[in-house]
């Protein structure tokens, strides 16, 4: 009897021993979990009082943390948003540990109040999804990484942050599908993320959109899984780093990908252009050099056979690839849409600003743009003036001393451009001074969005209790996905996964709810 008992009391420990691990979660010998750290300034405009700020947390998902406030007193078994009263305003330095899964301002909250993460700690995220989404002041000053294990989305985290720099070059996002509107608006950012292993990258949907700093070497990425690359570098105006050895062998959709992206200039002739679905306006307001664009169309004419194939090479123009362009056009039934033959010069001339413009809307008639000069490889002197009869988006602008002026006040909201994006194509007659022949040349004015402080409502209250008030957790995430007009297909903007849809797009989300259908709006939405 004694010894069947013994046998028993072994098998029971021994089924414990196996059992046991696959319960608990133990650390490796060694580790110390570490706190997610970050600073407020809690009199910065947001929706608590002067005094006070907000943890804003995503409803989806179940949490159980510890907030360290900064002032001595903390909060224990927190499962939703908490607010906390200081004595004073000020700026704060905020711990938090335990079960917080992601943070989540969504455009909305107390976003101007954060400053900096300080240290990411041994969170293990779940998602990334809209994480700092408007937070304009917020800077990344950690040294470590966060734990993105568990991610597969990044999309929005950063739309809008305005005042990052860099931070996340360490970043490992290896099993990240979604970085759709990532750094979008993120002015800013310019940080060295050329390392960064794209291997599960599915979308990258206006990803840099308006980060107009952004100029980083990244044709090294692997993007072999990549399918929605839509409006990627839309109106980045610093980006000219050439892609044309990218893997797109599985993309389907690069619309509007360069559109008013002023400073780019690559050939893409390696890309089998023919064999991707959706390509409109791919350049459109760019503009090409035309030693560039001669390349891409003799290339292209030699390798491509895809017939009836729509592109927009925007103000790009031809020379010695004329009858290359013929081919295309005529043998293969291509609609071409440039800026023409350059007769005169083959490129030899071309116009541009000295630095980069910075226009904001609501700046009175008669503000700077800035100074053109004349770039040439003809050894002559140039004039440069407004082309005749103020062609389209001219109008607006006139020049002195090869300074170019604003002749009204632009408002961001009721654009007057063309296009209707608030990206004025002026147009510069360039005249040699020796012989007279003349061409016209476009150059891009861009007119930015001022900051707009109003705060959006719901999700974390204006918080007049306490220290600790718990609040609710039931605003979901307002759509801000913005789509350009005349679009077709239909985008799944989580993972990027799309089929054919003509005339309306529409954006799938993966939340822990499951599948949630959101119809897009048909006009381009611009970024706040």
């Amino acid at each position: 009897m004694k010894i069947n008992i013994i046998k028993r009391v072994k098998n029971l420990f021994f089924a414990l021993a196996l059992i046991l691990p696959t319960i608990f979660v133990v650390a490796p010998a060694g580790a110390v979990a570490t706190p997610f750290i970050t600073t407020w300034k809690t009199d910065n405009e947001g929706v608590t009082a002067p005094n006070q700020i907000a943890i804003p947390v995503n409803p989806a998902e179940s949490y159980d943390y510890t907030v360290s406030w900064g002032d001595g007193s903390s909060d224990s078994n927190v499962n939703g948003s908490i607010v906390h009263t200081y004595a004073s305003p000020g700026t704060y330095t905020v711990k938090i540990s335990g079960q917080f899964p992601r943070i989540y301002f969504a455009d909305g909250g107390d976003r101007a109040k954060i400053l900096s993460v300080v240290q990411w700690g041994s969170i293990a995220w779940s998602s990334g999804e809209a994480a700092f989404k408007g937070a304009t002041n917020l800077v990344i000053n950690a040294r470590d990484a966060p734990d993105l294990t568990r991610v597969k989305s990044l999309t929005y985290m950063f739309q809008n942050a305005k005042s990052l720099t860099g931070g996340v070059e360490n970043w490992n996002v290896a099993g990240v599908e979604g970085f759709g509107y990532m750094f979008a608006g993120a002015t800013n950012f310019n940080a060295n993320i050329s390392g960064w292993n794209m291997s599960s990258a599915v979308n990258t949907e206006y990803m840099f959109s308006q980060a107009g700093s952004f100029n980083q070497n990244i044709s090294g990425w692997n993007t072999s899984r990549l399918g929605n690359a839509k409006g990627m570098f839309f109106g980045a105006s610093s980006f000219n780093q050439s892609l044309n050895n990218w893997n797109l062998s599985r993309v389907f959709n690069v619309e509007d990908m360069f559109r008013n992206a002023a400073a780019y200039d690559q050939s893409i002739s390696k890309w089998n252009i023919g064999n991707i679905t959706y390509i409109s306006r791919l350049l459109n307001g760019s503009t090409l050099s035309t030693s560039a664009y001669d390349q891409m169309l003799d290339t292209w004419a030699t390798n491509q056979t895809a017939s009836n194939v729509v592109f927009d090479a925007g103000r790009s123009m031809y020379c010695t690839s004329a009858s290359a362009r013929d081919h295309l056009i005529n043998k293969l039934g291509w609609k071409i849409t440039d800026g023409g033959a350059d007769n005169v010069f083959c490129g030899g001339v071309d116009v541009s600003f000295v630095s980069l413009p910075a226009l904001k809307e609501n700046q009175a008639a008669g503000s700077l743009v800035g100074k053109l000069s004349v770039n040439s490889s003809l050894g002559s002197n140039f004039d440069i003036s407004i082309c005749p009869n103020n062609p389209s988006d001219s109008r607006f602008f006139e020049l002195n001393n090869s300074n170019l002026y604003t002749k009204r006040s632009f408002d961001y909201e009721t654009p007057l451009d063309e296009n209707k994006d608030n990206y004025y194509e002026v147009c510069i007659k360039i005249t040699s001074a020796s012989t007279g022949a003349s061409i016209q040349k476009y150059v891009l004015v861009g007119v930015g969005d001022t900051a707009d402080t109003d705060q959006q409502a719901g999700g974390v209250g204006s918080g007049n209790g306490g220290t600790g008030q718990v609040l609710g957790t039931s605003t979901a995430e307002a759509s801000t996905k913005p789509s350009a007009s005349n679009s077709t297909g239909k985008v799944l903007g989580a993972t990027g996964v799309a089929v054919g849809l003509a005339g309306i797009y529409y954006g799938l989300s993966l939340t822990s709810f499951g599948l949630v259908l959101k119809r897009r709006p048909r006009r381009h939405k611009r970024y706040e």
